[in-house]
């Protein structure tokens, strides 16, 4: 029928927007001064430290009639790669990655912070350290998807903005908001291990 027709449409339009990649031109190629709270900070908290820096400055953007958003601004790690590097780390990068979509999928974000809760008081004192980074990265998160909420609903975008009450912080309840999920674990990836 004829949503069939407008959704190859659809589908030929994003093809054609993302092979072009005119969306690249608009990221931000801005990596910050690494600071000593940065450099004398343990692995963990620095890695840590280096997610919060680049989920607080990604801004909200659409692209067009988006119906899935988190895209990201920033095409780099938010700070000097090199500058970590003198002090004989390397720095993080993801390599190849077995992803529980499953979990995510199911649960969503918040599924993830109800285990950690969970665990928290019996954990000894490094385990509740990962913890509260991990507890640290959940609430960056959830400001980074009410970044989004709000411009899904300022935009009129009702599709996105619908599903953003749900994922990606709970499970998926359909396909499209399975989309969502997977997009935006990959969006979070992204941003963690900046290409």
């Amino acid at each position: 029928g004829e949503g069939f027709i407008n959704m190859n449409e659809r589908v030929q339009d994003r093809l054609d927007y993302l092979n072009n990649k005119s969306y690249r031109t608009k990221r931000v190629y801005s990596p910050l001064d690494v600071t000593n709270e940065l450099l004398d900070a343990p692995y963990s908290k620095r890695t840590t430290l280096l997610f919060l820096k680049a989920m607080e400055r990604e801004e909200a953007i659409l692209h067009g009639d988006d119906i899935f958003g988190f895209n990201r601004l920033h095409a780099c790690l938010p700070v000097d790669q090199n500058a970590l590097r003198t002090k004989g780390d390397i720095i993080r990068f993801s390599g190849n990655m077995t992803i529980d979509y499953a979990s995510f999928l199911k649960e969503g974000i918040y599924g993830y912070k109800r285990r950690i809760n969970e665990k928290y008081n019996q954990a000894d004192d490094e385990a509740k350290e990962l913890y509260d980074n991990m507890l640290l990265c959940i609430d960056a998160i959830e400001k980074n998807v009410q970044k989004y909420v709000e411009l899904a609903k300022n935009s009129g975008n009702t599709t996105l903005y619908n599903a953003l009450q749900h994922v990606p912080l709970n499970g998926a309840t359909s396909y499209y908001e399975a989309l969502i999920v997977i997009k935006y674990v990959s969006y979070i990836l992204r941003i963690a291990n900046i290409d």
